[in-house]
């Protein structure tokens, strides 16, 4: 804990520093409004903002983890599962060779209050930094039934197209809009 954060809430603690203007690098995001206020105070990367993943109804905040380059964390702000708090950090991804891909990890299940799972997985933002796909592992097993079967039905090949599972599976971008290109950066 640096001298300054120690001074800071050794003043809280005695009713003085509500005239002291706090930096939003300091503040803690736990809500939309006060990521939206970092947004608008700081100079953000390429990847941080407010972000929400459409299918589960789940805004996150991407934010530059200040000490290490390169790493940001997502902060939850609204999820409809409850075992989850608004401002705890879910995830984390990390800048790789290539300034579109990160390495993101999210923490997806919880227990006796403790983040207990973790997947892993690319996150890909587009050109205009309004969007993040998400390649996650796909492990493939097959089994050759043919083999057992006489030779007539070896002939017949069944498959089943699902054009639902070729959506991509990702963030949008909620805050700030981005609608021109941004320049990525670490």
């Amino acid at each position: 804990m640096s001298l300054r954060s120690k001074v800071r809430s050794i003043l809280l603690l005695m009713g003085i520093a509500f005239s002291l203007p706090l930096s939003a690098s300091d503040d803690i995001i736990s809500d939309i409004r006060s990521a939206e206020r970092y947004c608008d105070e700081c100079a953000l990367a390429g990847v941080e903002g407010i972000w929400e993943f459409p299918d589960d109804e789940t805004m996150v905040f991407v934010r530059r983890n200040a000490d290490k380059k390169g790493h940001y964390n997502i902060i939850l702000l609204e999820s409809p599962d409850c075992r989850f708090e608004p401002g705890e950090i879910v995830g984390s991804m990390e800048s790789t060779s290539d300034r579109s891909k990160y390495s993101m990890s999210l923490r997806i299940e919880k227990s006796k209050d403790i983040m207990s799972t973790t997947r892993s997985c690319v996150a890909i933002l587009d050109r205009n930094g309004t969007s993040i796909q998400m390649k996650p592992l796909k492990l493939k097993v097959s089994f050759r039934t043919m083999w057992f079967l006489p030779k007539f039905w070896r002939s017949i090949k069944v498959s089943v197209d699902n054009p639902k599972s070729e959506l991509p599976i990702g963030l949008v971008k909620i805050y700030p809009d981005n609608s021109q290109e941004l320049p990525l950066y670490f």
